[in-house]
């Protein structure tokens, strides 16, 4: 006698195969969304904390900060928070194609790898830290979920000058 699945055991189990990755592709779906909210998370805070130790070794005597390209002797503090920005954000050596680059350089975005996490913008970007120049604060905005509803961003305001 020969002993076989029947074609209803068969369909039964594809079945279940079937339901079980549907669920395991939800999951890791949210999973992967998650990450990339906790990294861009990570990489703001690893922004500001970067930013105000640097800012202090300006005040500290310094004369230059951000592996040398923040010029700590800036002859007003409009232009001292400006160039800290172009040293977070765009910094001509860093350059790789049209695409700029600041000290921060190795950190990419998270829902973006082709793209830095770290840009001279003023808009909220999904997965970036966007700086800008307010008197003589930096502005750090972050977008941490696509879509960047109220509940999904963050900004920080960064005295250069305290």
């Amino acid at each position: 006698m020969i002993k076989a699945f029947t074609l209803i055991e068969l369909l039964v189990v594809v079945a279940i195969i079937g339901i079980l990755a549907a669920v395991g592709v939800v999951s890791f779906s949210g999973f992967t969304e998650s990450a990339k909210v906790s990294a861009t998370k990570q990489i703001q805070s690893q922004t500001i904390k970067y930013t105000k130790a640097e800012i202090m070794k300006c005040k500290l005597g310094a004369a230059t900060a951000m592996s040398g390209y923040l010029n700590c002797t800036a002859s007003n503090p409009g232009l001292f928070a400006f160039n800290v920005m172009q040293a977070l954000t765009n910094v001509s050596s860093l350059r790789v194609g049209n695409i700029d680059y600041g000290v921060l350089k190795d950190s990419k975005n998270p829902y973006d790898n082709s793209l830095p996490a770290i840009r001279s913008r003023a808009d909220y970007e999904v997965g970036q830290v966007s700086i800008s120049v307010i008197d003589t604060n930096l502005q750090i905005k972050t977008c941490y979920r696509s879509g960047c509803a109220a509940a999904d961003t963050s900004l920080v305001l960064v005295s250069t000058t305290d």
